[in-house]
């Protein structure tokens, strides 16, 4: 945008403005100025979960779809951040990028056989022209039980 108007202003019609002055009159909606590109708001659409053993405890699994609020489009290209947290541990944070159907799968680390549940929770979502409105969501978090 600035080198949109730096290029179209006209120059030296101004008077009286200093030495150290550009003297560039600036008309700011000259032919053809470039439009701020859109942002667009997104939320979480919908969260699910999934437990699997392993021979020395198992996992958990959480599948995150991101929409676009204004449109209810799933959203390719967001990054997802979360984390999976039980009643021993707060957990380290996650992250996925949305595929172009607006999925992406988070897998928590190993757990214990005694532990009897995971709740993950979406601690971010963000992207390239894009804004995060956790108010917007149809969820931020789920438990998942042992299996």
């Amino acid at each position: 945008v600035a080198s949109f108007l730096t290029s179209s202003a006209s120059l030296n019609k101004l008077t009286s403005i200093g030495a150290s002055s550009p003297n560039r009159l600036v008309y700011s909606l000259a032919a053809g100025a470039p439009v701020e590109p859109t942002t667009k708001v997104i939320a979480v659409k919908s969260i699910t979960g999934l437990s699997v053993a392993s021979y020395l405890g198992w996992t958990a699994s959480a599948t995150v779809t991101v929409r676009d609020v204004n449109t209810g489009s799933n959203l390719a290209n967001a990054t997802v951040k979360g984390r999976f947290s039980t009643i021993f541990s707060s957990g380290s944070t996650v992250s996925c990028t949305t595929d172009s159907a607006g999925i992406c799968k988070l897998s928590s680390a190993s757990m214990s056989r005694s532990v009897p549940s995971t709740q993950f929770s979406v601690t971010g979502l963000s992207g390239t022209g894009m804004t995060y409105d956790a108010s917007q969501n149809s969820a931020s978090q789920i438990v998942i039980s042992r299996p």
